[in-house]
């Protein structure tokens, strides 16, 4: 018995040379949307992607791992390690959810209340340090405009 193959017309190109018929996409092609993440909104109104974990779930996360660390079974890269985030995830999350209450308990906390006194006092030496480089700028940029005037480079 002889099986018949229907020939199927080939594609030729000006000079008769067959040409090989392109390939099926291996990737599903969706209704013209591609996939997106879930985003929320900012307080400014707009739009920012949803991470993997609620506030409260970092906050479990990180207590664990401070507490790991502090038992002494883990260092600090092992015990993020094993709650399953990275280093920098790690250091993102403290830096997002530390306030200066947070950090004034903290402190208050490792080091009894000259800790917590000592923080403020950084804080307020830091807003004087900001104060008076503004006031050095003005002082500065005024100068330089007087010394402009005077040689006639304005």
């Amino acid at each position: 018995m002889a099986e018949t193959i229907a020939e199927q017309p080939v594609a030729t190109n000006e000079g008769g040379i067959e040409k090989e018929k392109p390939k099926p996409s291996k990737t599903k092609k969706s209704s013209g949307q591609a996939a997106r993440k879930p985003v929320g909104k900012t307080a400014e109104g707009t739009a920012r992607r949803i991470g993997k974990y609620t506030d409260q779930e970092r906050r479990v996360k990180l207590n664990a791992i401070d507490d790991m660390v502090r038992s002494g079974t883990h260092n600090l890269k092992a015990a993020v390690k094993e709650m399953g985030i990275g280093d920098q995830t790690y250091y993102n999350w403290r830096k997002a959810l530390a306030t200066p209450d947070a950090l004034n308990e903290e402190l208050a906390a490792d080091h009894g209340p000259a800790g917590a006194d000592t923080f403020q006092d950084l804080v307020r030496l830091e807003e004087e340090n900001n104060r008076l480089r503004k006031a050095l700028a003005e002082k500065l940029h005024a100068e330089n405009a007087e010394l402009k005037k005077k040689l006639g480079l304005d």
